[in-house]
């Protein structure tokens, strides 16, 4: 599973021939905010990634919508139980805590895009 990168927003946004305030505007989000996720400079929230995905994918853009549904929270659960791995060891594997795994599929937090990468990955 991919969650985009800040590279993976620009190129899609830039493909689709929108500024960054064109983008933030539809996303509804602000436009410094934008150029911070595609420059990497912030690490965006799932639920802003998501946000900024669905603009995009409103204008028809290459960044596909399905890949942050498929990685929210929820099915995290089902994924971890599938490779048999316990909360403690994938956040051993993913350098996280056993608590922020137990809060991310009880969705219980908002995590950021980065640890959805590493417990994915």
């Amino acid at each position: 599973m991919q969650i985009p990168t800040g590279a993976d927003i620009r190129a899609a946004r830039e493909s689709k021939g929108l500024t960054q305030s064109e983008l933030a505007e539809k996303a509804g989000v602000s436009q410094p905010l934008i150029a911070r996720i595609e420059s990497d400079d912030v690490d965006p929230t799932i639920d802003t990634l998501y946000s900024v995905v669905s603009a995009l994918n409103d204008s028809a853009s290459g960044v596909d919508q399905e890949e942050v549904k498929l990685s929210m929270p929820s099915v995290l659960k089902d994924a971890r139980k599938r490779t048999g791995y316990t909360q403690g060891e994938l956040a051993d594997a993913a350098g996280v805590s056993q608590p922020l795994i137990s809060r991310i599929e009880r969705q219980d937090v908002n995590p950021r895009s980065s640890t959805l990468r590493s417990l994915f990955s």
